[in-house]
């Protein structure tokens, strides 16, 4: 990975065996869903732990199959992408950085929903 661009990614977390890059992420901000979409389109294996809202979705398209409880709760979310991450670096690290931009979209798309509905438009 260039210098510039880890300078610009400061990531968390990086796992030298299996080359992923991991963000822990807590609250959801413009700038963090900006930061976090454009960090999952890198070259570079990236995967991204979110701890704190209950509208991530880590059981979308994840590898290990785990079916989503109805009701999420960040705890939950959190043991299923500990579990997930753990499976990436023991079977397919490459697959880490397809799963946070499909997540981050998904989350995004439920952000635009929401001011959708309060607002009856998207600009």
């Amino acid at each position: 990975m260039e210098e510039a661009t880890l300078t610009q990614a400061q990531v968390r977390f990086f796992l030298p065996d299996t080359k992923i890059y991991i963000e822990v992420k807590g609250f959801m901000t413009i700038h963090a869903m900006a930061k976090l979409a454009w960090l999952s389109r890198q070259t570079f294996r990236y995967y991204i732990l979110q701890g704190t809202e209950d509208d991530w979705n880590p059981y979308l398209n994840s590898p290990l199959k785990t079916v989503c409880p109805p009701a999420r709760a960040a705890r939950t979310n959190l043991k299923q992408q500990v579990d997930e991450l753990v499976w990436l670096i023991h079977n397919d690290p490459d697959m880490a950085s397809q799963l946070s931009m499909v997540r981050i979209k998904d989350y995004i798309r439920i952000r635009v929903e929401e001011y959708t509905s309060w607002n009856g438009d998207w600009f």
